[in-house]
């Protein structure tokens, strides 16, 4: 009896789909301050207008230094990140990261791998006017609050079933770190007191639990020594790491009495700091894996699988994807969540930025490579920043995109876009669905 391999990630005409990259927006609608829709070879105004459509070469990106210390913050103010109030008025420009669907060949003669391009990895702060926040109302507040049940939900599935939408059912199979088990523990302990007299004593397990990773992370960065390749391999653990207090924070930010409330906002710089230095070291760790595949990435130090080096390339690009996609799960989850309570005590907050991750559904319930690639190579995988999500929902249904990215969707454009999608979807008004990959994505 013979098995079919999984689609190979080398390239191959015909089994690889065509990786993602980022376009900045055509001259002809920079000049009339339009938005351009970033098609090839013409957007969607050029071509109306029957004009010549030419695209600017991409900026070119500028590393992120990493935050002076990711180590533990202690603060007594309350807020979760250098807070500007003027910057929510006045943001800062960043380049255009709109992603398009094309063919690109790699250095090697392959393709690169799409959610390992370098500018998915460069946050975009213009935020769309529609999208701002200016006022605290009851409607707003329910929204964002639903952000978090759902964030809630999420972790008591982590706890009942070992995956959720923000923890991938691979990531800690084989290798589950001390302070991911001590948050996977203290969450089952949380989710069966609830209700019951015992709250207090739970809340002050958590509380303990927070104390003793900060005392293991001072301990760690004490004793590591900087080596090559280092910072990839230790992006699994300041994952797990970043993952853990993200649970601490919900439980305490959200359902926490007063005295634990306080000590929650108090470590809200800590939490800033881990989030944008796992960040900050991504990048890095990926830029040099422009213009190759996967299998070459310095981030497969990182991969907590054993024994994954040595598979073939499809699943190793099948982990590195988990890998990455999960540190983007996480990069939104813990901003988000700082976003939602800073809105809503102070009735204002610091956009994080937009950034892309995969939203395809069936693509994160993959069990083995060979349904992943195959998921992603009939269909696109909807890879596509915050910010450009209107012109994805023009073209795609709701059935097509899975639990996180409609928690996302919901919190950032509001249940009125999100049930008028839903509509259109059930009336046959979309546009024509993204079913074969090499179409092309219409971005705003």
């Amino acid at each position: 009896m013979t098995t079919q391999a999984p689609p190979h990630p080398s390239g191959t005409a015909g089994t690889t789909a065509a990786p993602m990259i980022w376009r900045r927006a055509c001259v002809a609608c920079t000049k009339a301050k339009r938005r351009c829709t970033k098609q090839v070879p013409a957007c969607r105004r050029c071509a109306a207008k029957h004009i010549p459509c030419a695209y600017p070469p991409p900026r070119h990106v500028i590393e992120a230094e990493t935050p002076p210390s990711a180590s533990v913050i202690t603060s007594s103010d309350d807020a979760s990140m250098p807070l500007d109030p003027d910057y929510i008025l006045d943001p800062s420009p960043a380049a255009d990261h709109s992603l398009v669907i094309a063919n690109i060949p790699a250095a090697t003669g392959g393709l690169v791998d799409w959610f390992l391009a370098q500018g998915s990895f460069v946050p975009d702060h213009v935020a769309p006017d529609e999208i701002l926040l200016d006022r605290r109302t009851n409607q707003m507040v329910d929204q964002l609050l639903h952000l978090v049940d759902m964030v809630k939900k999420w972790l008591q599935e982590w706890v009942t079933d070992g995956h959720s939408p923000l923890h991938h059912r691979q990531l800690y199979h084989t290798k589950m770190p001390r302070c991911v088990q001590d948050a996977y523990s203290t969450m089952a302990l949380y989710f069966l007191a609830l209700g019951s007299a015992n709250r207090n004593g739970i809340f002050q397990l958590v509380d303990d639990r927070v104390d003793q990773m900060f005392e293991d992370q001072m301990r760690e960065d004490l004793s590591s020594t900087a080596g090559a390749g280092s910072e990839a391999r230790d992006l699994f653990g300041r994952l797990s790491r970043v993952q853990a207090l993200v649970a601490y924070q919900i439980v305490r930010l959200f359902d926490g009495d007063i005295r634990m409330r306080a000590r929650a906002e108090a470590d809200m710089p800590t939490l800033t700091a881990w989030t944008m230095d796992l960040w900050a070291r991504t990048r890095r760790s990926v830029s040099p894996t422009l213009g190759g595949d996967a299998s070459t990435s310095p981030l497969n130090q990182s991969i907590p699988f054993d024994g994954v080096i040595s598979l073939d390339g499809a699943v190793v690009t099948w982990k590195l994807w988990i890998l990455t996609e999960s540190i983007r799960r996480t990069w939104l989850a813990s901003n988000l969540m700082m976003q939602v309570y800073h809105y809503i005590k102070h009735g204002w907050f610091q956009c994080a930025g937009s950034i892309a991750f995969t939203m395809r559904e069936g693509l994160w319930e993959a069990e083995t490579a060979y349904d992943w690639f195959a998921h992603q190579t009939r269909q696109d995988a909807l890879f596509v920043p915050i910010f450009e999500h209107p012109a994805m929902m023009e073209a795609v249904g709701p059935g097509q995109v899975d639990e996180f990215g409609h928690a996302i969707l919901g919190t950032v454009w509001g249940v009125e876009r999100i049930a008028r999608w839903h509509g259109d979807s059930i009336n046959g008004s979309l546009g024509s669905p993204l079913a074969e990959r090499g179409n092309g994505i219409v971005s705003a």
